[in-house]
């Protein structure tokens, strides 16, 4: 088969980020959260994915490197997906606790889901900083030529032994859940 070429006509791909989070548990040596994109989205609608999304232009306010505004952005999506936020408390340096995220995904979810707020800023006000180290660049693809919406994803993977709560958004995303891969390859036959 040969590879499609770009034409003129080509939309340029639009920049995105996914998070591969991964855990151990007890009963399971390996799951990886995946998320279920509602059936109306235009995108991949009804897959089953990993939490991700465009770079927004707000992404890249206080970032070094174009890298930095892919890991901010996949850390933004799965707060706004998923509902866990994958930063530090500057206080003390250690990740936001279980109660503390769901007190801000009731506070911010929505705000930042639609923009209303940047991310940054939420992050700012409440003395977080994201935990962008713990992201490690794992794959690079851009959408073939002649699809009508391309992105050019930028895809990490990153460990979280943390105790949060996942909670799907319901609106992007219908379900989310933590699987393990022999089951999600199971699942698919």
């Amino acid at each position: 088969m040969k590879p499609e070429t770009a034409t003129e006509n080509s939309p340029e791909p639009r920049p995105a980020a996914t998070l591969v989070l991964l855990r151990r548990t007890a009963r399971c040596p390996l799951q990886a959260l995946m998320v279920v994109r509602h059936t109306a989205v235009e995108f991949a609608g009804g897959a089953a994915v990993f939490p991700g999304g465009r770079v927004d232009a707000s992404d890249h306010v206080g970032t070094e490197a174009d890298d930095d505004a892919f890991r901010f952005a996949a850390i933004r999506e799965t707060f706004e997906e998923c509902g866990i936020v994958l930063a530090y408390d500057d206080t003390g340096g250690e990740m936001v606790s279980k109660a503390r995220a769901r007190a801000l995904r009731q506070t911010y979810r929505l705000a930042v889901s639609t923009g209303e707020l940047p991310f940054a800023d939420m992050l700012r006000d409440e003395r977080l900083r994201p935990a962008t180290d713990l992201l490690i660049p794992f794959a690079h693809w851009i959408t073939p030529p002649l699809r009508k919406k391309r992105y050019d994803t930028h895809f990490f993977i990153a460990p979280y032994d943390g105790d949060q709560e996942i909670l799907h958004d319901d609106g992007e995303v219908t379900q989310a859940e933590w699987i393990s891969p022999e089951t999600l390859l199971s699942d698919a036959k």
